[in-house]
C-alpha cells in the first residue's frame, strides 16, 4: 500500500526520488507515436490557411491557432501547457551551442526544434514584439504562450482553445470530406 502511494506520487512529480529505491526517476517524456497522419496533417493545415483573414483579428486568430497547432504536434505540449506558459519558458543554453528549449516544469525540459523556432520568430513578428525570440532579460517575456487577445498580456482560456481547436478540426475533416468521399 505505502509502496503504491510513493510510486503514484513519483509518477505525478509530487516526489522525484523513490525512498525505498533511492533511485532518481527520470522526467523526460516518452516519445509518443504521431497522432495524425501526414495527409491528416495537410488537411490539418489547409484548414488553418482556409481561415478568413479580412479583418485584423481574423488574421491573429489565424496566426495564434497556427502557433498553438504548431506548439502541438512539434513539442507534444497539452493544451493545459499551451494556456499556463509564459514565453520566458524559451530560452537558449549557451553551454550547448545556444540550443534553444523551452520549460515545461522545473525539470522538464524539451528542445526546441527548428521548425518550432521558426513558427516562434513569425509569431512574435505578427504579434509587433520584439526582439524577435525571447529575451529573458525583457518584461515581455511574461506575456502568455497562447495569448488572448493582440495586446498578448491576457491568456486565452483552456475552453475558448478547445473550441477552435474543435472548430479547425472539423473545418479539416470537411476538406477531407468533400476531396475523399
Amino acid at each position: 500500500c505505502i509502496k503504491s502511494l510513493l510510486t503514484f506520487w513519483c509518477q505525478h512529480h509530487y516526489i522525484h526520488i523513490m525512498p525505498y529505491t533511492q533511485k532518481k526517476h527520470a522526467t523526460v517524456r516518452q516519445k509518443s507515436k504521431p497522432a495524425l497522419a501526414t495527409r491528416e496533417l495537410d488537411y490539418l493545415f489547409r484548414a488553418l490557411n482556409a481561415l478568413p483573414t479580412e479583418t485584423e483579428f481574423q488574421r491573429f486568430n489565424q496566426a495564434r491557432l497556427r502557433w498553438a497547432v504548431t506548439l502541438m504536434l512539434h513539442l507534444g505540449l497539452r493544451i493545459q501547457e499551451l494556456i499556463t506558459l509564459n514565453m520566458s519558458a524559451f530560452h537558449q543554453q549557451p553551454d550547448q551551442d545556444n540550443l534553444w528549449q523551452i520549460n515545461i516544469r522545473a525539470q522538464d525540459v524539451l528542445p526546441i526544434t527548428a521548425d518550432v523556432l521558426i513558427a516562434l520568430y513569425d509569431f512574435r513578428q505578427i504579434m509587433g514584439w520584439q526582439p524577435n525570440y525571447p529575451d529573458n532579460t525583457r518584461v515581455e517575456n511574461d506575456r502568455p504562450l497562447i495569448p488572448r487577445n493582440r495586446t498578448g498580456h491576457a491568456r486565452l482560456s483552456q475552453q475558448n482553445l478547445r473550441i477552435q481547436l474543435n472548430n479547425l478540426f472539423k473545418c479539416a475533416a470537411d476538406i477531407l470530406a468533400v476531396e475523399e468521399p
